[in-house]
């Protein structure tokens, strides 16, 4: 998921595999970003 507002954009990702093994990461992003930027942001990073 990704969020932006006045301090700020960022996005986290949680991938999980078939065995339950999971990989989480989050992301600050250091441009000025519209939501659907920053939505977009971590639908890429998830990829």
């Amino acid at each position: 998921d990704g969020a932006s507002g006045p301090t700020g954009a960022g996005a986290g990702i949680i991938l999980e595999n078939e065995n339950g093994i999971l990989i989480e990461v989050s992301l600050a992003l250091s441009f000025k970003t519209s939501n659907n930027q920053a939505e977009y942001e971590a639908f890429l990073a998830g990829l």
